[in-house]
């Protein structure tokens, strides 16, 4: 789906889902946002980027890893 068809669903689901399922931002607030899930007990993840350019998705992972891994340590 193009980004905007994101935002435009985004609007039309529930509170609840949308905050569970679609998370904005840059990569630090994803990471932030992704750490909250499972430090509140969510341990199933499933990333499906909708955009990303081939040459960041390295970086993030980098930054999800190092952010992530101690706070379920």
């Amino acid at each position: 789906m193009e980004p905007q068809l994101w935002d435009e669903l985004a609007t039309k689901v529930p509170n609840t889902l949308a905050d569970s399922t679609i998370i904005y931002g840059n990569v630090e607030e994803c990471v932030d946002r992704i750490a909250s899930f499972i430090e509140a007990g969510c341990r199933h993840i499933a990333l499906e980027p909708y955009w990303i350019e081939k040459d960041r998705i390295n970086d993030a992972i980098k930054i999800a890893g190092d952010k992530i891994k101690p706070r379920i340590a």
